[in-house]
């Protein structure tokens, strides 16, 4: 079942446009991947970028193990077998871009369904602090990142900014049954050359969404 958005929330003009990568997966059926603009609702036929959105490394416990996907209307779609967490990352969705100061910058996603596991599996994650707990932890490269913004959508379209404190932990209020979705950005100051583009900043940006029963 879609994340069902009962509002439109008053945000920033960056935040407004950003487009997200998440995975949605239910107890039985696949695991469904889209892109687009998680605090709006989709079109129909969905999100004018989902075109971008070509093959994610998709896998669950090995980066190893890629899980083929397969393409429908408005989403991806991965066979999971087994239980566990599903993760993904995508660096080819969009291309580094110019900003403001004349220097480029990157974006690199990450995605992640389930809060089963408490080792992270990517470069970039938000991993529980107990299996199936509500207090997670944010973590670049296995080290914690603090004070990073989070949003927060819980299944009635409720959103929430909150903030991870000095040891890059915070808690969703799970008050209300079904799946929440977590958004962090984290940007990371680099010296690479990507797409023949001298890349002075990569935006790593990570999701995850979990079933609360």
């Amino acid at each position: 079942m879609r994340i069902l958005l009962a509002a439109i929330f008053a945000m920033s003009g960056a935040q407004a446009q950003a487009h997200e990568i998440w995975i949605e997966k239910d107890s039985s059926g696949p695991a469904r991947i889209y892109l687009g603009e998680p605090d709006y609702p989709t079109p129909e036929g969905g999100d004018k970028e989902f075109h971008r959105l070509r093959a994610p490394q998709v896998f669950q416990t090995n980066a190893k193990e890629v899980i083929p996907v397969v393409r429908r209307s408005d989403h991806l779609e991965a066979n999971i077998s087994g239980k566990g967490d599903i993760r993904l990352r995508d660096d080819d969705i969009f291309a580094p871009e110019m900003g403001e100061d004349g220097k480029y910058a990157a974006r690199i996603y990450y995605a992640k369904a389930g809060r089963a596991e408490i080792a992270p599996k990517l470069d970039f994650e938000v991993v529980p602090l107990e299996p199936g707990g509500s207090t997670f932890q944010i973590l670049f490269q296995g080290k914690p990142t603090p004070k990073e913004g989070v949003r927060i959508i819980r299944p009635d379209g409720w959103l929430k900014n909150i903030k991870s404190d000095q040891n890059a932990q915070f808690t969703v209020p799970t008050d209300i049954s079904g799946r929440y979705l977590l958004f962090v950005d984290h940007n990371e100051a680099v010296n690479r050359q990507l797409d023949d583009k001298a890349v002075s900043k990569i935006t790593h940006v990570t999701t995850l969404t979990f079933v609360q029963p």
